[in-house]
């Protein structure tokens, strides 16, 4: 059985070559890594309160992390859909 050796440059004549994402997209891309990665350090922040809280304060930091679990996840969802589906109908 002999090694079959498969260059790059052949295969991308095949599929074609990248692009450039236009200006417009790439600020979409940026605002949307922003959000999302501000709401994972909210949510990890949030995660930390409850492990670090003192005792008298366990129980508002409970509530605080709930309240982040069930926010989180949705906005999260809300942005990617945003951006995934509004980018193929630029008009």
């Amino acid at each position: 059985m002999g090694e079959r050796i498969i260059r790059i440059s052949d295969e991308e004549e095949k599929v074609g070559s990248a692009r450039e994402l236009p200006p417009r997209d790439r600020a979409r891309l940026h605002l949307a890594g922003w959000l999302l990665g501000g709401l994972a350090v909210l949510l990890m922040g949030s995660g930390l309160l409850l492990a670090l809280a003192p005792e008298d304060r366990l129980s508002d930091a409970r509530e605080f992390f709930s309240f982040m679990k069930a926010f989180v996840p949705p906005l999260v969802t809300l942005i990617i859909g945003f951006y995934f589906t509004s980018q193929g109908s630029d008009s």
